[in-house]
C-alpha cells in the first residue's frame, strides 16, 4: 500500500501578522459599511424630497402659510371673514368667539377714571 495525502480543516493558531491583517480587514469593512449607511440615509432623505415634489407637481399646488386679514363683524354682526392678503380672496367666514365679541366693547378704553374707587377717601 502506498502513502497518500489528504487535506482536513483543522484549527490553526494565528500568528501576530495574521491577526494584524484580520484587524485591518475588519476596520476597512466597518468604515465601508458606515459610508454605505450614510449614503442610504442621504438617499432616504432624497426620496422623501422627491415624493414631496412629485405630490405637489401632480396636485398643481402646495400648502403654505399665507398672511391673512380678519374682518370682524363682516359681513354681519357676530361673524368674521378671513381674507388672503396676497390675492384679496375670501378664505372663510366664521362665527366670532365670545372673546372676540368682548373686544368690541372696549371696556378698558371706555372706563371713566372718575368712577374708580379711591382707597384714601375712607380715611
Amino acid at each position: 500500500m502506498r502513502n497518500r495525502t489528504t487535506f482536513k480543516d483543522l484549527k490553526v493558531i494565528l500568528d501576530d501578522a495574521e491577526l494584524l491583517e484580520i484587524s485591518r480587514n475588519i476596520t476597512n469593512i466597518v468604515l465601508e459599511i458606515e459610508d454605505i449607511e450614510k449614503q442610504k440615509t442621504r438617499i432616504k432623505g432624497m426620496r422623501e424630497t422627491e415624493t414631496y415634489y412629485s405630490k405637489i407637481f401632480k396636485q398643481g399646488y402646495d400648502v403654505k402659510s399665507v398672511r391673512c386679514s380678519v374682518l370682524f363683524n363682516s359681513p354681519t354682526t357676530g361673524t368674521k371673514t378671513i381674507i388672503r392678503d396676497d390675492t384679496d380672496e375670501q378664505v372663510e367666514q366664521l362665527e366670532m368667539t365670545k372673546d372676540e365679541m368682548q373686544e368690541d366693547f372696549n371696556f378698558e378704553e371706555q372706563a371713566d377714571p372718575s368712577l374708580e374707587l379711591n382707597e384714601n377717601e375712607d380715611e
